[in-house]
């Protein structure tokens, strides 16, 4: 719980400031071009990352993740005034690490706690790390204008700290710690082996279709609240602060769902209907942001 907790504390401190100062550099324009970048650079991690990590374990894959974070964004506070371009590398890192932090956070729960139990504590474990996000965007919701944008990025080394100093302790305390992994582990299949495997399985090709779609769906919709970011707020500590705020707004939603809000709509609707009820909810989202495009209804499009 306090893994999650601070990976999501670190992402939700330090993403509004990537957002805000890349967008101060390169404008809206140049994030269809981190997408385009980000498909083989994605491609790539994932296949040294699973490729390295019987080698080493998570152990090691966890420092060696948090160190490289933890100097880029180190770089950042210090230097971004005079290579302001390098935002563009790390706006490219800031989704991948988050996926590889998660990653081997839902590897060891998912090594360690019983599928029978997981019901009752999915939602708490990710609800902590939701509480985690919210106190995060604390910081950059009221104090980017006090202390700037760059110096945000300074969080991730306290935080990141912690979140290695509870994640060791979570892997000591687990199953996974009595897995040898230089050794009898499943083979990690190939990237051809694992579309060829998709290609083969209509299940999987159906959960293709819906990553694809999900993906498709959030960039346009991110994109859209970028470019009216930039043309309603102009300085770049004011876009962090708001951007900030939104996501503890979004975040704030979240906890309740997560602890409250996702039982009742399973209770209500069933698994199968709350599966079907969440993209139709996000479809009429998308419609009224299709009909009434102002800064504000986009902004509430996004959060939602």
């Amino acid at each position: 719980m306090l893994t999650g907790f601070c990976i999501s504390a670190e992402y939700a401190t330090t993403r509004p400031s990537s957002s805000a100062i890349f967008l101060s550099v390169f404008s809206s324009k140049a994030i269809p071009w981190v997408w385009l970048v980000s498909v083989p650079i994605n491609l790539l991690v994932v296949s040294l990352y699973n490729r390295w990590l019987p080698r080493i374990g998570p152990l090691k894959m966890m420092r060696c993740v948090a160190l490289l974070v933890s100097s880029v964004h180190l770089f950042c506070a210090f230097a971004l005034h005079l290579v302001p371009q390098f935002i563009f590398f790390q706006f490219i890192l800031k989704d991948l690490y988050i996926l590889l932090m998660f990653k081997q956070l839902w590897s060891m729960i998912h090594s360690t706690i019983a599928f029978n139990r997981a019901k009752y504590l999915y939602g708490t474990i990710f609800g902590m790390g939701t509480l985690g996000a919210t106190l995060g965007s604390l910081l950059p919701s009221f104090f980017a204008v006090n202390i700037g944008s760059e110096r945000l990025f300074f969080c991730t080394i306290p935080i990141y700290a912690l979140l290695y100093f509870s994640y060791s302790r979570a892997l000591g305390l687990s199953a996974v710690s009595h897995i040898s992994f230089s050794q009898d582990l499943t083979a990690t299949p190939t990237i051809q082996e694992g579309f060829s495997l998709i290609r083969r399985s209509s299940f999987l090709m159906a959960v293709l279709f819906v990553v694809v779609f999900m993906q498709v769906s959030i960039g346009l919709m991110d994109y859209q609240f970028n470019a009216q970011l930039e043309m309603n707020i102009f300085d770049q500590d004011l876009k962090t602060e708001y951007v900030g705020r939104l996501i503890g707004l979004t975040n704030a939603v979240g906890v309740v769902l997560q602890f409250v809000g996702g039982f009742l709509m399973v209770h209500f609707f069933g698994t199968r209907g709350s599966h079907l009820l969440i993209p139709c909810l996000l479809l009429g989202n998308a419609a009224i942001a299709l009909a009434f495009p102002s800064f504000a209804v986009i902004s509430f499009a996004y959060l939602f």
